[in-house]
């Protein structure tokens, strides 16, 4: 609109500001479910050459395992349903949406490692929305093993 005058004078320095690396960065943030980590995708793309601001992209909400990766939870699922109780029944199909919830997870975190090109730090899902201290220590921790 205009090339001269304050209002253009304060974008520039705005924009001259957002444009050095040595000021500002950006940092992604999305959730480990498919749409925000197709959204994140399409931003990283669109970012073009302003993707050399970009300091590392946090996979947030982060659920632990249900349990670790060398136990073959079909195996088990099928041994447990040989107890018909609805009680274990409740528990197998909580554990099959756990299960289901951490590959969705995987899926997002493999996703992100291979299309962008920064580290990539996981923040866990708070129990609560109550944040203490120590919370949000533990987060900032996780953020700073991020930038390593």
């Amino acid at each position: 609109l205009t090339r001269a005058g304050p209002m253009y004078e304060g974008v520039r320095l705005v924009h001259e500001r957002l444009d050095d690396p040595s000021v500002t960065a950006l940092v992604l943030v999305a959730l480990p479910e498919d749409l925000p980590i197709a959204e994140t995708v399409d931003l990283w793309g669109r970012l073009g050459e302003r993707q050399r601001l970009t300091r590392m992209c946090v996979l947030n909400g982060i659920q632990q395992r249900p349990f670790p990766v060398s136990v073959d939870w079909e195996r088990a699922r099928a041994a447990l349903q040989s107890d018909a109780s609805p009680a274990v029944n409740e528990a197998i199909a909580l554990t099959d949406a756990w299960v289901a919830r951490s590959r969705v997870q995987d899926r997002a975190r493999e996703r992100l490692q291979a299309e962008l090109g920064v580290p990539l730090a996981e923040l866990p899902r708070l129990a609560t929305t109550i944040v203490t201290a120590a919370d949000l220590d533990k987060l900032g921790a996780s953020l700073m093993d991020g930038l390593r």
